[in-house]
Protein backbone atom coordinates (compact mmCIF):
# COMPACT_ATOMS: atom_id res chain seq x y z
CA UNK A 1 0.00 0.00 0.00
CA UNK A 2 2.91 2.10 0.85
CA UNK A 3 4.07 1.42 -2.46
CA UNK A 4 1.37 2.34 -4.08
CA UNK A 5 0.68 5.77 -2.64
CA UNK A 6 4.86 6.18 -3.20
CA UNK A 7 4.37 5.43 -6.76
CA UNK A 8 1.18 7.74 -7.36
CA UNK A 9 2.94 10.75 -5.07
CA UNK A 10 6.29 10.45 -7.62
CA UNK A 11 3.96 10.22 -10.98
CA UNK A 12 2.07 13.14 -9.59
CA UNK A 13 4.99 15.35 -8.67
CA UNK A 14 4.26 15.46 -5.01
CA UNK A 15 7.62 15.05 -3.72
CA UNK A 16 8.86 18.91 -5.32
CA UNK A 17 7.20 21.65 -6.86
CA UNK A 18 10.53 21.54 -9.29
CA UNK A 19 9.25 20.26 -12.03
CA UNK A 20 12.87 19.47 -12.83
CA UNK A 21 12.74 16.57 -9.84
CA UNK A 22 13.16 12.88 -11.49
CA UNK A 23 13.00 10.14 -9.95
CA UNK A 24 14.64 7.10 -11.00
CA UNK A 25 13.88 3.45 -10.75
CA UNK A 26 16.32 0.51 -10.11
CA UNK A 27 16.31 -2.99 -9.43
CA UNK A 28 19.32 -3.47 -8.19
CA UNK A 29 20.87 -2.68 -4.15
CA UNK A 30 22.77 0.23 -3.48
CA UNK A 31 26.36 -1.78 -3.18
CA UNK A 32 26.07 -2.65 -6.60
CA UNK A 33 28.93 -1.40 -9.08
CA UNK A 34 25.98 -0.06 -11.56
CA UNK A 35 24.00 1.42 -8.80
CA UNK A 36 27.05 3.39 -7.30
CA UNK A 37 27.88 4.49 -11.55
CA UNK A 38 24.29 5.89 -10.99
CA UNK A 39 25.03 8.12 -8.09
CA UNK A 40 28.45 9.81 -9.84
CA UNK A 41 25.90 10.17 -12.99
CA UNK A 42 23.60 12.19 -10.95
CA UNK A 43 26.14 13.96 -9.07
CA UNK A 44 27.18 15.09 -12.74
CA UNK A 45 23.80 15.83 -13.88
CA UNK A 46 22.86 17.95 -10.76
CA UNK A 47 26.71 19.75 -11.04
CA UNK A 48 26.40 20.25 -15.18
CA UNK A 49 23.18 21.72 -15.12
CA UNK A 50 23.60 23.52 -12.03
CA UNK A 51 20.95 22.12 -9.83
CA UNK A 52 18.19 22.52 -12.92
CA UNK A 53 17.79 18.70 -12.98
CA UNK A 54 17.62 16.69 -9.49
CA UNK A 55 17.81 13.30 -9.45
CA UNK A 56 16.17 10.69 -7.08
CA UNK A 57 17.29 7.09 -6.64
CA UNK A 58 15.17 4.70 -5.77
CA UNK A 59 17.23 1.10 -5.63
CA UNK A 60 16.61 -2.49 -4.76
CA UNK A 61 13.74 -2.48 -6.23
CA UNK A 62 12.22 -0.27 -3.55
CA UNK A 63 9.84 1.64 -6.23
CA UNK A 64 9.18 -0.93 -8.87
CA UNK A 65 10.14 -4.48 -9.56
CA UNK A 66 11.92 -4.89 -12.66
CA UNK A 67 9.43 -6.33 -15.40
CA UNK A 68 7.21 -2.87 -13.94
CA UNK A 69 10.19 -0.62 -14.36
CA UNK A 70 10.29 -0.05 -18.24
CA UNK A 71 6.32 0.72 -18.46
CA UNK A 72 6.50 2.66 -15.20
CA UNK A 73 8.99 5.07 -17.51
CA UNK A 74 6.99 4.90 -20.63
CA UNK A 75 3.66 5.88 -18.85
CA UNK A 76 6.03 8.76 -17.38
CA UNK A 77 4.91 7.49 -13.83
CA UNK A 78 8.79 7.66 -13.15
CA UNK A 79 11.12 9.83 -14.66
CA UNK A 80 14.09 7.45 -15.53
CA UNK A 81 14.83 3.57 -15.23
CA UNK A 82 17.29 1.10 -15.48
CA UNK A 83 16.76 -2.34 -17.09
CA UNK A 84 18.77 -5.58 -18.77
CA UNK A 85 18.22 -4.71 -22.47
CA UNK A 86 17.54 -8.29 -23.08
CA UNK A 87 14.49 -8.02 -20.69
CA UNK A 88 12.43 -6.33 -24.03
CA UNK A 89 13.14 -9.08 -25.74
CA UNK A 90 9.55 -10.50 -25.28
CA UNK A 91 8.64 -6.99 -27.31
CA UNK A 92 11.17 -7.11 -29.87
CA UNK A 93 13.64 -10.06 -30.51
CA UNK A 94 16.22 -7.34 -31.87
CA UNK A 95 16.63 -7.03 -27.77
CA UNK A 96 17.96 -10.42 -27.83
CA UNK A 97 21.42 -9.41 -29.18
CA UNK A 98 22.74 -8.35 -25.56
CA UNK A 99 22.21 -12.41 -24.92
CA UNK A 100 23.57 -13.91 -28.42
CA UNK A 101 25.90 -16.01 -26.71
CA UNK A 102 29.37 -17.23 -27.51
CA UNK A 103 29.84 -14.45 -29.70
CA UNK A 104 31.10 -11.53 -28.01
CA UNK A 105 32.85 -12.65 -25.49
CA UNK A 106 35.51 -10.13 -24.52
CA UNK A 107 35.26 -6.34 -22.91
CA UNK A 108 36.01 -5.12 -26.44
CA UNK A 109 34.27 -7.56 -28.79
CA UNK A 110 31.15 -6.79 -26.54
CA UNK A 111 31.50 -3.49 -27.02
CA UNK A 112 31.78 -3.46 -30.34
CA UNK A 113 28.82 -5.54 -30.61
CA UNK A 114 27.16 -2.68 -28.55
CA UNK A 115 28.63 0.12 -30.99
CA UNK A 116 26.81 -1.40 -34.04
CA UNK A 117 23.39 -2.59 -32.62
CA UNK A 118 23.35 0.97 -30.17
CA UNK A 119 21.14 2.62 -33.31
CA UNK A 120 18.99 0.25 -33.90
CA UNK A 121 18.19 -0.10 -29.88
CA UNK A 122 17.97 3.28 -29.18
CA UNK A 123 15.93 4.19 -32.03
CA UNK A 124 13.25 0.93 -31.20
CA UNK A 125 13.41 2.21 -27.44
CA UNK A 126 12.59 5.66 -28.86
CA UNK A 127 9.52 4.51 -30.67
CA UNK A 128 8.48 2.78 -27.51
CA UNK A 129 8.41 6.21 -25.43
CA UNK A 130 11.76 6.58 -24.02
CA UNK A 131 15.34 8.11 -24.81
CA UNK A 132 18.44 5.79 -24.15
CA UNK A 133 21.27 7.40 -22.50
CA UNK A 134 23.86 4.80 -21.48
CA UNK A 135 24.85 1.07 -21.58
CA UNK A 136 27.10 -0.82 -19.38
CA UNK A 137 27.72 -4.95 -19.37
CA UNK A 138 28.15 -6.82 -16.59
CA UNK A 139 31.06 -9.66 -16.12
CA UNK A 140 30.59 -12.54 -18.58
CA UNK A 141 28.70 -16.02 -17.79
CA UNK A 142 30.25 -18.69 -17.20
CA UNK A 143 30.46 -22.30 -15.95
CA UNK A 144 30.46 -23.50 -12.52
CA UNK A 145 30.82 -27.57 -12.19
CA UNK A 146 31.46 -29.93 -9.60
CA UNK A 147 34.10 -31.19 -11.73
CA UNK A 148 36.17 -30.09 -14.23
CA UNK A 149 35.51 -31.13 -17.93
CA UNK A 150 37.31 -31.09 -20.91
CA UNK A 151 34.64 -31.63 -23.63
CA UNK A 152 31.19 -30.73 -24.00
CA UNK A 153 29.85 -34.44 -23.54
CA UNK A 154 30.22 -33.58 -19.08
CA UNK A 155 26.81 -31.82 -19.89
CA UNK A 156 24.58 -35.08 -21.28
CA UNK A 157 22.11 -35.73 -18.84
CA UNK A 158 23.52 -33.41 -16.10
CA UNK A 159 20.41 -30.86 -14.84
CA UNK A 160 21.95 -27.32 -15.36
CA UNK A 161 20.61 -24.36 -13.67
CA UNK A 162 18.38 -22.07 -16.14
CA UNK A 163 16.98 -18.94 -15.17
CA UNK A 164 15.61 -17.23 -18.56
CA UNK A 165 14.89 -18.44 -22.31
CA UNK A 166 18.55 -18.05 -23.32
CA UNK A 167 19.99 -20.54 -20.49
CA UNK A 168 17.11 -22.83 -21.28
CA UNK A 169 18.44 -23.08 -25.27
CA UNK A 170 21.89 -23.52 -23.87
CA UNK A 171 21.18 -25.89 -21.38
CA UNK A 172 19.31 -27.66 -24.54
CA UNK A 173 22.21 -27.14 -26.66
CA UNK A 174 24.39 -29.13 -24.35
CA UNK A 175 21.58 -32.54 -23.95
CA UNK A 176 21.22 -30.87 -20.43
CA UNK A 177 18.11 -30.88 -18.60
CA UNK A 178 17.60 -27.47 -17.84
CA UNK A 179 16.05 -26.46 -14.37
CA UNK A 180 14.59 -23.41 -12.98
CA UNK A 181 16.62 -21.89 -10.04
CA UNK A 182 16.15 -18.83 -8.75
CA UNK A 183 19.84 -17.08 -7.82
CA UNK A 184 18.63 -16.95 -3.81
CA UNK A 185 17.93 -20.97 -4.01
CA UNK A 186 21.30 -21.52 -5.85
CA UNK A 187 23.36 -22.98 -2.54
CA UNK A 188 20.43 -25.12 -1.68
CA UNK A 189 19.53 -26.32 -5.45
CA UNK A 190 23.18 -27.77 -5.60
CA UNK A 191 23.40 -29.20 -2.12
CA UNK A 192 20.18 -30.99 -2.79
CA UNK A 193 20.78 -32.14 -6.13
CA UNK A 194 18.50 -30.29 -7.72
CA UNK A 195 21.10 -28.71 -10.17
CA UNK A 196 24.80 -29.91 -10.92
CA UNK A 197 26.10 -27.10 -13.40
CA UNK A 198 25.29 -23.29 -14.30
CA UNK A 199 26.34 -20.48 -16.38
CA UNK A 200 26.46 -16.98 -14.54
CA UNK A 201 28.81 -14.07 -13.35
CA UNK A 202 31.68 -14.27 -11.16
CA UNK A 203 29.53 -11.67 -9.23
CA UNK A 204 26.86 -14.28 -8.61
CA UNK A 205 29.19 -17.05 -7.79
CA UNK A 206 30.54 -14.41 -5.09
CA UNK A 207 27.10 -13.34 -3.89
CA UNK A 208 26.13 -17.47 -3.89
CA UNK A 209 29.29 -18.37 -2.09
CA UNK A 210 29.25 -20.77 -5.21
CA UNK A 211 32.95 -22.50 -3.41
CA UNK A 212 30.59 -23.93 -0.68
CA UNK A 213 29.06 -26.38 -3.29
CA UNK A 214 30.77 -26.50 -6.51
CA UNK A 215 34.88 -26.28 -7.03
CA UNK A 216 35.63 -25.52 -10.83
CA UNK A 217 34.79 -22.59 -12.83
CA UNK A 218 35.90 -22.17 -16.40
CA UNK A 219 36.22 -19.14 -18.28
CA UNK A 220 34.04 -19.01 -21.55
CA UNK A 221 32.57 -15.15 -21.16
CA UNK A 222 29.78 -16.62 -23.19
CA UNK A 223 28.06 -13.15 -23.13
CA UNK A 224 28.20 -10.27 -21.43
CA UNK A 225 24.57 -8.84 -20.29
CA UNK A 226 24.09 -4.95 -20.53
CA UNK A 227 22.10 -2.91 -18.66
CA UNK A 228 20.62 0.17 -20.00
CA UNK A 229 19.66 3.44 -18.32
CA UNK A 230 16.78 5.60 -19.84
CA UNK A 231 14.38 8.49 -19.39
CA UNK A 232 10.94 9.34 -20.65
CA UNK A 233 10.85 10.42 -24.23
CA UNK A 234 7.82 12.91 -22.79
CA UNK A 235 10.20 14.12 -20.08
CA UNK A 236 13.41 14.46 -22.27
CA UNK A 237 11.47 16.40 -25.09
CA UNK A 238 10.57 19.24 -22.24
CA UNK A 239 14.00 20.03 -22.23
CA UNK A 240 16.48 22.52 -24.01
CA UNK A 241 19.19 21.31 -26.47
CA UNK A 242 21.48 23.01 -24.28
CA UNK A 243 20.04 20.81 -20.90
CA UNK A 244 19.99 17.46 -23.30
CA UNK A 245 23.44 17.67 -24.37
CA UNK A 246 24.65 18.50 -20.76
CA UNK A 247 22.59 14.83 -19.38
CA UNK A 248 23.78 13.13 -22.96
CA UNK A 249 28.15 14.17 -21.57
CA UNK A 250 27.41 13.12 -18.22
CA UNK A 251 25.53 9.81 -19.67
CA UNK A 252 28.93 9.26 -21.93
CA UNK A 253 31.03 9.87 -18.76
CA UNK A 254 28.95 7.13 -17.18
CA UNK A 255 29.56 5.01 -19.66
CA UNK A 256 32.74 5.12 -19.80
CA UNK A 257 33.44 4.99 -16.36
CA UNK A 258 30.97 1.74 -15.85
CA UNK A 259 32.37 -0.28 -18.46
CA UNK A 260 35.89 -0.06 -16.72
CA UNK A 261 34.17 -0.53 -13.34
CA UNK A 262 32.53 -3.59 -14.79
CA UNK A 263 36.28 -4.92 -15.63
CA UNK A 264 37.39 -4.09 -12.09
CA UNK A 265 34.35 -5.72 -10.46
CA UNK A 266 34.90 -8.95 -12.62
CA UNK A 267 38.68 -8.95 -11.65
CA UNK A 268 37.98 -8.70 -8.27
CA UNK A 269 35.13 -11.38 -8.10
CA UNK A 270 37.79 -13.71 -9.88
CA UNK A 271 40.28 -13.28 -7.29
CA UNK A 272 37.88 -13.68 -4.37
CA UNK A 273 36.46 -16.90 -6.17
CA UNK A 274 40.02 -18.18 -6.48
CA UNK A 275 40.83 -17.08 -2.88
CA UNK A 276 37.99 -19.47 -1.96
CA UNK A 277 39.96 -22.73 -3.45
CA UNK A 278 37.78 -22.04 -6.69
CA UNK A 279 39.22 -23.66 -9.51
CA UNK A 280 39.58 -21.16 -12.11
CA UNK A 281 40.26 -23.13 -15.68
CA UNK A 282 39.94 -21.85 -19.29
CA UNK A 283 38.49 -23.93 -21.90
CA UNK A 284 39.87 -26.63 -23.97
CA UNK A 285 40.18 -26.08 -27.66
CA UNK A 286 37.32 -28.57 -27.88
CA UNK A 287 35.02 -26.66 -25.68
CA UNK A 288 35.96 -23.67 -27.22
CA UNK A 289 34.82 -25.06 -30.68
CA UNK A 290 31.74 -26.43 -29.40
CA UNK A 291 30.62 -23.48 -27.91
CA UNK A 292 31.27 -21.60 -30.79
CA UNK A 293 28.96 -23.83 -32.49
CA UNK A 294 26.02 -23.41 -30.79
CA UNK A 295 26.77 -19.48 -30.79
CA UNK A 296 27.02 -20.20 -34.08
CA UNK A 297 23.36 -21.84 -34.54
CA UNK A 298 21.38 -19.24 -32.01
CA UNK A 299 22.73 -16.47 -33.68
CA UNK A 300 20.84 -18.41 -37.22
CA UNK A 301 17.85 -18.68 -35.22
CA UNK A 302 17.95 -15.00 -34.11
CA UNK A 303 18.71 -13.46 -37.29
CA UNK A 304 15.22 -15.88 -38.62
CA UNK A 305 13.54 -14.13 -35.49
CA UNK A 306 14.76 -10.65 -36.81
CA UNK A 307 15.13 -10.65 -40.23
CA UNK A 308 17.22 -8.01 -42.20
CA UNK A 309 18.09 -5.79 -38.80
CA UNK A 310 19.80 -8.53 -36.91
CA UNK A 311 21.43 -10.00 -40.26
CA UNK A 312 22.47 -6.31 -40.45
CA UNK A 313 24.11 -6.24 -37.08
CA UNK A 314 25.68 -9.66 -37.06
CA UNK A 315 27.39 -9.03 -40.66
CA UNK A 316 28.80 -5.12 -39.19
CA UNK A 317 30.07 -6.73 -36.33
CA UNK A 318 31.91 -9.55 -38.22
CA UNK A 319 33.20 -6.82 -40.22
CA UNK A 320 34.43 -4.99 -37.28
CA UNK A 321 36.73 -8.33 -36.17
Amino acid sequence: MKKSILALAIAFGAFSANADTWNMATPYPDNEFHTLNIKEFIKDVEAATDGKIKITLHSGASLYKAPEIFKAVRANQVQMGELLISALSNDDPVFKVDTLPFLATTYPQSQKLWSVSKDVVAKKLDEKGVVLLYVIAWPGQNFYTKAPFENLDYFKGKKMRAYNVLTTQIAKALDASPVTVEASDVAQAFSTGQIEAMITSPITGVSTQAWDYVKNYTEVNAWLPKNMIFVSKRVWNKLDKDTQEKVLAAAEKAEKRGWEESEAANKENLSILAEHKMNIAQPTPEVKAGLEKIGEKLANEWVKETGEEGQKILDAYRAAQ
